[in-house]
């Protein structure tokens, strides 16, 4: 029969000079101890963690924690890595192993809602360098972010929890007016299309000088499209809610007709010689086909701006308040 350990209460079988395995290494490491009196590893941390909260800090002790912040030493420890500059090496090194993960924000798991919260609070006003703003274009670009916030928009509007808390905030970013006014602004600072000198900006200005809200650069639906060989849709440049259009038209680019009487002069378009009148004839099918969905149309010429300024301001004006 094999014997058990000789320590009170061990019923581990004995292995050797009358000790289990456990109490006879614990005779070999400590051999003026007594085996079955050895604390555990938990005990004996807790007494140190104990020990070092309430021992008395020296005078440098206690500098070095007001120079840093306090959340990041913990029990009276100092962190040593405040301060420290990785080589550019490791950097890289580590900024090619986190390529692709999802950060530590995103993890549920991690981040409580209170946390959240915090962040984007900060976050409000501070603005991303051009650098980062690329960057981000980059990322929200990739496929697979792409493929993921398609299968995200499936989720909400299958959800009706989602898809009520989603329609809430839309309507609380363009149905109130500090949302309007937003959005207003941010139409004006857009960049996506270069602004004509001769003919849309004096237009823009008049417009905001008298106070009269616009849509810069608004793509409308026109009537009849298939029928007529035309797009969906046509880029005009001033929409006044809800049904007033302003277009500008440059003296070359629409042909206009004071600098071409007879519409047989020839004009590049799309990188193609056509005659004026087939310029006039396109730009009149598709002004008719907007007025077919009930839109007022004002056109401009750069001729009237240049030359008769403060007439054309008034027509202008006239239209958009009428």
């Amino acid at each position: 029969m094999v014997g058990v350990c000789s320590i009170e209460g061990c019923k581990r079988p004995h292995q050797a000079k009358g000790y289990c395995d456990m109490h006879y290494r614990r005779k070999l490491r400590r051999p003026n101890e007594d085996p079955s009196t050895t604390e555990s590893r938990e005990s004996i941390n807790k007494k140190i963690s104990d020990a070092l909260t309430d021992m008395p800090k020296s005078k440098e002790h206690c500098a070095n924690l007001s120079k840093g912040d306090l959340k990041s030493y913990q029990n009276g420890r100092v962190n040593h890595r405040i301060g420290v500059k990785l080589p550019q090496e490791q950097k890289d090194s580590q900024s090619a192993k986190m390529k692709g993960r999802s950060t530590w924000i995103m993890d549920n798991s991690v981040v409580s809602d209170a946390t959240k919260q915090l962040i984007r609070e900060k976050k409000i006003g501070s603005k991303d360098s051009e650098e980062a703003k690329l960057n981000k274009k980059k990322a929200h670009n990739r496929p697979g972010k792409l493929e993921e916030s398609r299968l995200i928009g499936i989720a909400t509007n299958a959800d009706p929890m989602k898809k009520a808390k989603q329609i809430a905030s839309l309507k609380k970013t363009y149905s109130t007016e500090e949302g309007r006014a937003m959005q207003y602004e941010r139409g004006k600072k857009a960049k996506n299309y270069p602004i004509r000198k001769a003919t849309e900006l004096p237009t823009m200005k008049i417009l905001e000088e008298a106070g009269i809200r616009f849509k810069f650069q608004k793509d409308v639906h026109y009537a009849d499209h298939k029928k007529h060989g035309l797009r969906p849709t046509k880029n005009i440049d001033f929409l006044i809610k809800p049904n007033k259009i302003i277009e500008t038209n440059g003296t070359y680019d629409h042909a206009d007709n004071r600098k071409y009487p007879t519409g047989t002069e020839l004009i590049r378009v799309h990188g193609k010689q056509v005659p004026a009148k087939e310029v006039w004839d396109k730009e009149e099918l598709q002004l008719n086909q907007l007025r077919k969905n009930n839109y007022k149309i004002l056109v401009i010429w750069q001729i009237d701006l240049a030359k008769d300024y403060e007439s054309t301001k008034k027509k202008i004006i006239d239209f958009a308040l009428s």
